[in-house]
């Protein structure tokens, strides 16, 4: 759970407001390639593994705890660039170590919520 101002796509500005995540799911992607040169068939071209990961998630928000801890029904956070209630990334090292909710709530405080300040 987090706290932060923050303005919502609609521009009302809210300070305080709290954060919790909805959903995530991670996928994990692998990809091999392997080529034999045929010159002399011994030779092993261009071997190649490559894993990738993407992040989906979604993200309830309150105007407030009060508002919270009272039981008010939670807006979700809409991604203003693609009109969706998810968010998406391609996690890099520095997430490495971090649960799930660990690297949402990273890329919440440290990507989405900046670029959505007053």
């Amino acid at each position: 759970m987090i706290t932060a101002t923050f303005t919502d796509p609609q521009g009302t500005n809210h300070t305080d407001a709290v954060f919790h995540l909805r959903q995530a799911n991670r996928n994990k992607n692998e990809s091999e390639y392997y080529a034999l040169d045929t010159t002399d068939f011994t030779t092993v071209t261009n071997p190649d593994t490559k894993v990738s990961a993407n992040i989906s998630f979604s993200v309830y928000y309150w105007v407030n705890a009060a508002a919270k801890e009272n039981g008010a029904a939670p807006y979700i956070l809409a991604n203003s660039a693609d009109m969706s209630m998810d968010f998406n990334f391609v996690p890099d090292e520095t997430y490495d170590g971090l649960s799930l909710e660990q690297k949402c709530e990273k890329y919440l405080t440290e990507t989405i919520l900046p670029g959505m300040q007053p």
